[in-house]
């Protein structure tokens, strides 16, 4: 299948991240060439809605004080499980990355397809 690649703009407010995503592009039904509509290749709006939301609570994503050791500022771990597109895993780290916060992200997917377009993205999205 081939790529079809779509943006998702999760600005608001004039602040925000535009986010790259890939997915899979059409297969030919009955000589007609319809989008791939499986779940994992769907822009679901919870996913931007999602991200929109962290984008507006930013202090969510800042590090941690670690209690074990003073002054010591743990990195925060995002884990985005079923990603399908990957748009609230890459929001993330774009947002993460523009406010230079110590962020990891892993983006999972049980589709491997799904995460290898994600993977693909990251380049597309300069992270």
């Amino acid at each position: 299948a081939c790529e079809d690649a779509c943006t998702q703009d999760c600005h608001q407010g004039g602040a925000g991240v535009t986010v790259h995503v890939r997915r899979r592009g059409y297969v030919e039904t009955g000589g007609d060439e319809v989008p791939v509509r499986e779940i994992s290749n769907m822009l679901w709006a919870a996913s931007v809605v999602l991200t929109r939301y962290l984008q507006q609570r930013m202090q969510l994503l800042q590090p941690k004080t670690c209690p074990d050791v003073p002054g010591e500022k743990r990195r925060m771990l995002v884990l985005e499980v079923g990603a399908g597109l990957g748009v609230t895993g890459l929001g993330v780290a774009g947002l993460a990355q523009h406010a230079g916060l110590p962020v990891d992200v892993v983006i999972t997917d049980i589709d491997s397809e799904s995460v290898a377009l994600c993977q693909a993205c990251i380049p597309d999205n300069a992270l």
